[in-house]
């Protein structure tokens, strides 16, 4: 007979969490402790105990989709509170299938995903269920490619796939640098609460987002050889879905990636406090200099404020955000011509004359470019040495502005 397991302790935090605080836990802190019990397991550590026998538990959820604590297999069976041995999750895969380790579907997509692959112009050594072998084990991704020239397995979810198989994976392919991209298919927009769990543990893996493929999305990576995934995020008590090639996506720390961050980039964050800060008749110099500190911790670099400001990148920074909204943010000047006159004007930027005419252009403002004034200038500009690569104003702006190296995102000739 199995029985209510009524508290655990956190490990961590020698806390105590009441199935009641489960069940009341939202969506976000329910899946942290999901995962932190089961990576904990995996690692031969512990993080909640059962308060009665202190064997390790973890947070499945019931039939009705109300979560409860459960001891992992080999608990005591005189633990007051015992709750049974939990399947394996082979036995799990087995019995969906009749079985067999994988669906008729499952088995489509992964050779459908082959084909798109092959004739993806970023994609080199497409293999079907080809070994990754190490000294600690081996994985046997559905699909793998080397994508932008970086290894990148492709896993299939469709079915309910366990979380020590979810984290176990995620754990293997990130050790080894590996990228990892968990596609499903036909992803249908339902409140969270009707979705499975195996689909919100991924989610969650995935900074909230969830990537599928349909029927239109085949179609579009067909046309345009270029492998396009639906990406899924649920924002503001509702679902925000788009299109998107691979290339296009980023990447956490993990190797797993997002489309809808679930917080604004730092290089958003530092825009958003860069343009106040340095309007001309309201400018706080004491956060701009703290700005241009944290620019210089993010770079790894001991210039100080008044080195940046030496090396002129405060004027450079206002003129690239201005041609990036199509207006001037930091000026009393009331269009790009003039506000692009005088930043040309002045001998200490005519170093930039490359990155404000790329600039431009990426953010298509061609027009000020073609104004007689702005194309004399930077005609002038070709005699004088241009800022290189590798300076730190150059990574500063590659830092702050990544949307320039965007590869689908090309200068016009």
């Amino acid at each position: 007979m199995t029985r209510t397991l009524k508290s655990v302790v956190d490990l961590q935090t020698m806390n105590p969490i009441s199935w009641e605080d489960l069940l009341n836990a939202g969506d976000r802190t329910y899946n942290q402790i999901r995962r932190r019990a089961t990576q904990s397991k995996q690692s031969g550590t512990a993080r909640y105990v059962c308060a009665q026998c202190g064997f390790p538990v973890y947070a499945p959820l019931a039939p009705n989709k109300r979560p409860y604590w459960k001891h992992f297999a080999g608990a005591p069976v005189d633990c007051p509170w015992w709750t049974g041995d939990p399947n394996s999750p082979d036995n799990v895969s087995a019995q969906q299938f009749g079985g067999q380790q994988e669906g008729a579907l499952h088995h489509k997509i992964k050779y459908l995903l082959e084909e798109i692959l092959l004739e993806d112009n970023e994609a080199t050594d497409v293999a079907v269920e080809e070994y990754v072998l190490s000294k600690d084990g081996r994985r046997r991704p559905d699909v793998s490619a080397i994508y932008c020239g970086v290894r990148t397995a492709f896993e299939i979810q469709l079915a309910t796939t366990q979380l020590p198989v979810i984290l176990a994976k995620e754990a293997f392919y990130e050790s080894h640098g590996i990228r990892l991209v968990w596609v499903t298919w036909d992803f249908q927009n339902r409140p969270p609460a009707d979705i499975r769990q195996s689909f919100l543990d991924i989610y969650f893996s995935h900074d909230e987002n969830l990537f599928s493929l349909d029927a239109q999305s085949v179609a579009i990576s067909t046309a345009n050889h270029s492998l396009t995934l639906r990406a899924h995020a649920y924002r503001d008590n509702e679902w925000k879905s788009k299109l998107v090639s691979l290339r296009e996506v980023s990447w956490n720390p993990s190797g797993l990636p997002y489309v809808y961050p679930t917080t604004d980039p730092w290089h958003v964050e530092f825009e958003k406090r860069w343009v106040p800060c340095r309007k001309r008749y309201d400018c706080d110099y004491q956060r701009e200099k703290e700005l241009l500190l944290e620019l210089s911790d993010r770079l790894n670099t001991d210039l100080s404020p008044d080195d940046w400001q030496s090396e002129r990148l405060p004027s450079l920074l206002d003129i690239m955000y201005s041609l990036q909204a199509g207006r001037p943010l930091m000026t009393s000047q009331d269009n790009l011509f003039g506000m692009s006159n005088s930043f040309l004007d002045t001998s200490d930027c005519l170093k930039f004359a490359k990155i404000f005419e790329f600039s431009a252009r990426r953010f298509d403002q061609d027009q000020v470019l073609k104004r007689a004034s702005v194309a004399k200038k930077l005609k002038a500009a070709e005699s004088v040495v241009q800022m290189e690569k590798n300076t730190p104003v150059s990574l500063a702006v590659r830092l702050l502005f990544p949307q320039l190296l965007s590869a689908n995102n090309r200068p016009k000739p």
